[in-house]
């Protein structure tokens, strides 16, 4: 893993991150993030100038319209997509994303999760906030929701809660945090670490709590006071990293105290062990831990990566080779950290000062590899995968921009990727890779009513490197791709792009499909 653990960097980041400078042009819409039919106003123009709007490709629309006296506007009604709005020198955007009021919730069972670590990475002050009266928590909660994400992962401090043992845990802040997804439909996953100097008072360079009685306690009392906010726990974080001083046999111990601790409270909620993210085709580490006895103390196995694509193979053969070795190749296998390094460092001025912005050339890459990663992950039989990370959030001396939001509070491209890859594969089963011509790669979903939508793209060097080399959104690698299926030439299967933009198929003659094919993943839904 290339990514140095959040933890360590929380604190560096907060006291660096000055409060951002808003834009010139602010929306009305929390994130400038609205569902599809919502109507948009507009502030901070130039009063009596001109406005036009472009597509996530820098594509002009022709959709325009004109600033007022007060420099305020209505834009334009848009469909579904990621969209741009220029005036002059100043530039803003905008996600238009399927009503989650008007779809079924998706399933209890959906792969697709987001890692918010809301309680430490959205904390006010953190991004700019023009909404919900400055409330980041509320907004970050309400633009998972937009997404349609139903899991989402959370982050908590052991010393914060109970710094003596004198008084039980202060759960407060997390447990109000907690309930913000809960009332949005989404289930949270909970994990914790930083075990408080008085677990370990003869050892105060040690990492994890020596008193194992101690954190049987209050791995209970988290399951307790949480009851139903958290379906389930993981304990610890990178405990094969920097983040645990002690070996592997000090952390097997102390897992089974937590799991104990954990069940003992909540019998029927799975607990997940802590997340490794060494490479596992180089760590004995990962087969140390199965060999110590952990086998009945953790339900579903937790891994880390920012691995590239190409390597995803590999990588998760020798998890489900060690797994099997073990005994335990039944147990699912939950990713709850995934991203990427592929677009490089950020290359531009951020809105807060010593925090790099992704380019919009970076924005794109990012969100190109949203959905090819996801649909790998899938194909290695994963379970559930948590993208890393919602809010705003820089790592490398700020050089790292790693959020789903930038720091003036918006939602880049990927935003809009995820809403499109939820409303298009959620509830739908992956069936497998379809025959596809060389350079296009295709997957099939069906849902339980037999529709079936296929995911395909383009292979560009997002899919094919294994090194670190730099991916750069150019060029599209676009062809066409006439599949042959049978079908009724009277059908209207439906292609959304990327963001969430339809648009119609076009046919032959005889009535045979013409797939446009790029690197950026397309979805044709409608068929059966």
């Amino acid at each position: 893993m290339n990514r140095p653990h959040l933890a360590a960097l929380v604190l560096a980041a907060l006291v660096l991150a000055a409060p951002p400078l808003p834009g010139a042009i602010v929306l009305d819409a929390p994130g400038h993030a609205a569902a599809e039919g919502s109507s948009v106003a507009a502030r901070g123009g130039v009063p009596g100038a001109a406005f036009s709007i472009e597509d996530w490709r820098g594509r002009d629309t022709g959709l325009s319209g004109t600033w007022d006296d007060a420099g305020e506007a209505v834009l334009p009604a848009l469909p579904c997509g990621y969209w741009r709005l220029r005036s002059g020198d100043d530039a803003t955007t905008l996600a238009v994303v399927p009503d989650p009021g008007e779809r079924p919730f998706p399933p209890a069972d959906s792969p697709f999760a987001i890692d918010t670590a809301l309680s430490w990475v959205a904390r006010p002050g953190r991004f700019l906030c023009p909404w919900n009266g400055g409330d980041t928590f509320r907004t970050v909660a309400d633009l998972v929701r937009l997404a349609g994400f139903a899991h989402v992962r959370e982050r908590l401090s052991w010393r914060e809660v109970q710094p003596g043992p004198d008084a039980p845990p202060d759960f407060a802040r997390y447990l109000a945090n907690a309930d913000l997804f809960r009332e949005r439909g989404a289930a949270v996953s909970g994990m914790f670490h930083d075990a408080p100097a008085w677990t370990s008072p003869a050892f105060p360079r040690e990492s994890l709590p020596a008193d194992l009685g101690a954190l049987h306690r209050f791995c209970h009392d988290a399951a307790a006071a949480f009851g139903n906010r958290m379906e389930d726990w993981e304990f610890w974080n990178e405990e094969d990293i920097h983040f645990v001083h002690e070996p592997v046999w000090e952390y097997a111990a102390a897992m089974k105290a937590a799991y104990l601790g954990f069940k003992a409270a909540r019998p029927d909620m799975p607990v997940l062990c802590g997340a490794l993210c060494q490479d596992p085709l180089r760590s004995s580490y990962q087969r140390a831990f199965f060999r110590s006895g952990v086998a009945d103390y953790f339900d579903i196995f937790n891994y880390h990566t920012y691995l590239r694509i190409a390597r995803y193979p590999g990588a998760l053969g020798r998890i489900r080779a060690d797994m099997a070795a073990a005994g335990i190749a039944g147990k699912p296998v939950w990713i709850t950290e995934f991203g990427t390094n592929a677009e490089g460092h950020s290359s531009e001025e951020g809105a807060t000062k010593g925090m790099k912005a992704h380019s919009p050339a970076q924005e794109t890459v990012h969100a190109e590899i949203y959905p090819k990663s996801q649909i790998a992950l899938l194909m290695e039989g994963v379970a559930r995968a948590y993208f890393f990370v919602f809010p705003a959030f820089n790592e490398r001396f700020g050089y790292k921009d790693w959020g789903v939001m930038r720091r003036d509070g918006t939602v880049k491209p990927v935003f809009a990727a995820m809403a499109t890859a939820i409303r298009q594969l959620d509830g739908a089963r992956l069936l497998g890779a379809i025959d596809a011509p060389d350079g296009i790669r295709a997957y099939l979903f069906e849902r339980p009513d037999g529709a079936q939508t296929v995911a395909f793209w383009s292979e560009s060097p997002a899919d094919t490197l294994a090194d670190s080399t730099v991916v750069v959104p150019e060029p599209d690698f676009a062809r066409e791709w006439r599949p042959g299926w049978p079908g009724d030439a009277a059908a209207a299967p439906r292609l959304v792009d990327l963001c969430g933009m339809a648009r119609d198929v076009p046919r032959t003659g005889d009535g045979a499909l013409v797939l446009p094919v790029t690197r950026f993943p397309a979805y044709l839904s409608g068929m059966r």
